[in-house]
């Protein structure tokens, strides 16, 4: 192996790694299976199905499982009778009303890409923040990391959480505080179409003393209640708390090998000592983060501070699945170096560890995506004080 790694031999590794990825996508396409890939289908009808019901004028009955699972079998007919249950607020269904206007697949392909330019958008941002310019190199990694592989091209939505995070990041270490918290309250009010991370995102504005963004950020939460008023009717958020009574059982249930929380992981174990230990672990983890956060709120550069917040969302928030672990990895690339061979073995033994633990999640009886959303936050935190004393 020549000693020498330059910039331009990782530019023409990276420029390889696209090459394969691209002819992995198309002999994707192009294979007959008997079961769809992710690129085919994936998780997009559980969000397609809400701009569908809204499109059909049945927007009062947005959360009616009978009528999801009718449309999902109408559109996919290899569903079979099986669907995926949608419980997002009524502002995703609103926001992809236009993809209704195109043919099936132009309308799934149009949300990949959409989705993928997300993720781009959301390097970017965050290498930004860090003072550092764009990184071709940066971007495919993330992207070979196999949950944001599945997360931006399986139809799922971790493009845009990532990008979120990215615009709350880069406005909360903008000199210009003003126009900075006013992104800052947008992204966190738009990012509360996942509820579960946007709340995260307000308590990070809690913490650091972003309170004009959070006025913003309630400001932006009235608009999706007022939009879900519009199309489904004023008692939306009940009927959505109800949709996630019955959903949030089932999700931690079939999908306990893929749960990337403390709290989540824990319920595999029959013992109840366990998630007890899993609770006091997650709040104490949380107000250990919350103290940090406050006490150094007005220091002039917090991207260390943010960057080990989200780093740790897929740990801390209780209904995280193995794809949110793309907004972790996400404030990891934007600390990762690679100048020599040893950085590039390494970002590459974890990329491939990567896919290990995701092809094989649902064959092992533990929850192992549990070890990557540890080793995520603790891996920020080794690179930032690496660079502190570089």
């Amino acid at each position: 192996m020549p000693l020498d790694f330059t910039p331009q031999r990782l530019r023409r590794i990276t420029w390889a790694v696209i090459a394969g990825l691209l002819i992995a996508l198309v002999a994707d396409l192009a294979v007959q299976r008997p079961t769809e890939s992710i690129l085919r289908r994936g998780d997009f009808p559980g969000l397609y199905v809400q701009a569908e019901i809204i499109k059909r004028g049945q927007g009062a009955a947005l959360y009616n499982p009978v009528l999801q699972q009718q449309i999902e079998n109408e559109l996919w007919p290899q569903f079979e009778g099986r669907f995926l249950m949608s419980v997002y607020p009524p502002s995703v269904g609103v926001a992809l009303l236009p993809l209704t206007l195109f043919p099936l697949k132009v309308a799934q392909w149009l949300y990949t890409v959409l989705n993928l330019l997300a993720l781009v958008t959301a390097v970017t941002l965050v290498r930004r923040s860090w003072g550092l310019g764009f990184s071709l190199e940066s971007i495919v990694a993330l992207l070979c990391f196999a949950p944001c592989f599945y997360g931006v091209l399986g139809g799922q939505n971790s493009g845009f959480s990532a990008l979120l995070a990215a615009i709350i990041m880069h406005g909360l270490c903008r000199s210009d505080r003003g126009r900075g918290q006013f992104l800052v309250g947008i992204a966190a009010g738009l990012w509360c179409f996942k509820p579960q991370l946007g709340l995260y995102a307000v308590m990070l504005l809690c913490a650091v003393g972003a309170f004009r963004a959070l006025g913003w950020a309630a400001a932006v939460g009235i608009g999706h209640y007022l939009l879900g008023a519009l199309v489904v009717g004023r008692q939306w958020p009940w009927q959505l708390l109800e949709s996630l009574r019955v959903f949030s059982p089932l999700n931690f249930s079939v999908n306990l090998a893929q749960q990337t929380s403390l709290f989540g992981a824990s319920l595999g174990s029959p013992l109840m000592v366990v998630r007890l230990l899993a609770v006091v672990a997650t709040v104490c983890m949380a107000f250990w983060l919350v103290c940090t956060l406050y006490r150094r709120r007005r220091e002039p550069h917090p991207q260390e501070r943010i960057s080990l917040a989200f780093a740790s969302i897929a740990l801390l928030v209780p209904q995280t699945l193995f794809y949110d672990l793309s907004v972790a990895a996400l404030f990891l690339v934007g600390l990762f170096r690679v100048s020599s061979w040893g950085p590039f073995l390494l970002l590459g033994s974890g990329i491939c560890l990567s896919w290990l633990l995701t092809w094989n999640r649902t064959q092992i009886p533990i929850p192992t995506m549990l070890l990557i959303a540890i080793a995520l936050p603790c891996s920020v935190l080794y690179f930032i004080r690496k660079r502190r004393f570089a």
